[in-house]
């Protein structure tokens, strides 16, 4: 399936598809100031999220980057990066346009006291129970946030990836966007910035109206059950964590579309890039 064909897929597949793993095996002491420049003086992390797509191309295009991004370990960090997998981008040149970039998370908490774990689906007959979060960022060029997926869950046998970590261990940009993510899921209000038709607009890549209209129902799906899901997330107490899964990025050049990504990993209190690989590259004709 080409890319262009696979946007009316999911929302997932018309900004990203995903693959969850983690970039090495254990998470290192956290050190802040070692960290990529982009997480410096940012906001929030669709900025330095966006830099690191970039950063992820120009590895695929053997061009020097910021150290930042790299993990502990350059045997399975971005400095592993496959010789195959720089050569499928050729056909794209050095001036191919990042469209956006997709970002996938799972956010854990113990349920508060006072919640009944036999509501878990899983649960043995005793113990506590915990409370997940999914969440999918879409992060256009100019670092607008915007989410395609949020839902949640309590669990009474599942565990924390072992790589997560505490929001109090992240780089301010992050820990503010993601406090705000799930402080909106579980407030009273129930607000999260769901993707909408004008998030659609910004993205510097056309979509015809068809593959408009399947995106915007399958938000509408996600828009509807947010009841549920902040009813969930209201659950958790104040001690959330996160485990990032990936980042991927599609560039255009012309009439020619790449889907790339990368796995991530906590390191220096922000997140590092795995290999980047290249998912697929097609004609838009």
């Amino acid at each position: 399936m080409g890319i262009r064909a696979s946007l009316t897929c999911n929302v997932a597949l018309v900004v990203a598809s995903a693959a969850i793993a983690s970039c090495g095996p254990s998470r290192p002491p956290f050190a802040p100031e070692h960290a990529a420049a982009a997480w410096t003086n940012a906001s929030g992390f669709g900025p330095p999220m966006v830099a690191a797509a970039r950063v992820m191309f120009d590895v695929l295009e053997g061009r020097p980057y910021d150290e930042g991004w790299n993990c502990a370990d350059p045997a399975t960090d971005i400095r592993a990066t496959k010789g195959e997998d720089k050569g499928k981008i050729v056909a794209l040149g050095i001036k191919a346009d990042l469209v956006l970039a997709a970002m996938r998370m799972t956010f854990d908490a113990p349920a508060r006291k006072g919640v009944d774990p036999a509501t878990a689906p899983d649960y043995p007959g005793t113990g506590p129970a915990r409370v997940f979060v999914q969440g999918y960022a879409m992060i256009g060029p100019d670092g607008h946030v915007s989410w395609a997926e949020a839902s949640s869950y309590l669990s009474a046998l599942e565990e924390p990836n072992k790589d997560h970590a505490s929001f109090g261990e992240l780089v301010p940009p992050l820990r503010s966007d993601l406090t705000r993510f799930i402080g909106g899921l579980a407030s009273d209000a129930c607000s999260v910035p769901i993707m909408t038709a004008d998030d659609l607009a910004r993205l510097p890549y056309p979509l015809d109206r068809d593959e408009r209209d399947v995106i915007l129902s399958k938000l509408s799906l996600v828009a509807h059950a947010l009841p549920r899901t902040c009813k969930v997330a209201a659950e958790g107490d104040a001690l959330w964590g996160v485990h990032f899964s990936h980042v991927e990025a599609i560039y255009r050049s012309g009439d020619t579309l790449a889907k790339v990504r990368s796995k991530l990993s906590i390191y220096n209190a922000a997140v590092c890039l795995g290999p980047v690989e290249v998912v697929a590259v097609t004609s838009t004709q």
